[in-house]
């Protein structure tokens, strides 16, 4: 089944990380891509996270870690996850510094990078091309906090980000 992609989300919970290692299965079954998501809801803990479970804060800070090494992490991201990872043992410090990591995360900006694959499999024609994006743009712009969406293919920018376009949903859906 080449070509089918199995999105995962996690909140760095126990149960999260089972199913994490479920998905990678399936994944390797159905020879697909696998897609992974996390988000945070609600308020940065004011006491930062030193009182956190030492495995939530070892994840986290790996994640992190890993996030400020990747080539299309804006420097703000950047600069803020430092900060964030620095201070992890300094309750003050660190709930303000992971107000501002959070604050750069999300910033209204979604990005999401999509293999060549995603991009190889558009309609040729560039109406039904656009569609096709901005139902995927418009959808991610559903979420709270989404203004605009980021596309990356294999890490390179797709352009400029886009806002969404309600004018461009299909014709058979309400826009």
């Amino acid at each position: 089944m080449a070509g089918v992609k199995v999105l995962v989300t996690t909140d760095g919970s126990n149960l999260s990380d089972k199913a994490i290692d479920t998905a990678i299965d399936l994944t390797k079954q159905l020879g697909g891509e696998l897609i992974g998501m996390t988000s945070v809801v609600g308020e940065a803990p004011t006491g930062g996270f030193e009182a956190e479970d030492a495995a939530v804060r070892d994840r986290l800070a790996a994640k992190t870690r890993d996030l400020l090494n990747v080539s299309w992490c804006s420097a703000a991201i950047k600069e803020a996850g430092q900060k964030w990872l620095d201070t992890m043992n300094d309750g003050e410090a660190n709930g303000e510094a992971a107000k501002a990591y959070i604050a750069a995360l999300e910033d209204g900006l979604c990005t999401v990078d999509l293999s060549q694959a995603f991009l190889d499999g558009l309609p040729a024609d560039s109406g039904q091309a656009r569609l096709a994006v901005y139902a995927l743009v418009n959808t991610l712009a559903g979420v709270d906090g989404v203004e605009q969406v980021q596309l990356l293919v294999e890490g390179a920018a797709l352009g400029q980000p886009l806002s969404p376009d309600q004018s461009l949903a299909a014709p058979n859906q309400a826009p």
